[in-house]
């Protein structure tokens, strides 16, 4: 099914930019800096990976035939 491959896919890339932010955040305390816009940056990537795996997951909703009402 398409739409799993694309739920999956689209689930790594969440889990790859959670650890990426992990690690750029950690740096950021660890080095004592302020890097200026560090946690907005953070934020909003995973704001836009969230929203992304929000969209596929309503396509494979709609694909299995699932109705709001």
């Amino acid at each position: 099914m398409p739409e799993r491959l694309a739920l999956a896919t689209a689930g790594h890339r969440v889990d790859e930019q959670v650890q990426a932010i992990r690690e750029v955040l950690l740096q950021a305390v660890l080095q004592g800096d302020a890097w200026p816009g560090v946690f907005a940056l953070a934020a909003a990537v995973l704001e836009r990976r969230t929203q992304d795996l929000v969209g596929v997951r309503v396509l494979e909703d709609r694909a299995a035939g699932a109705t709001w009402a």
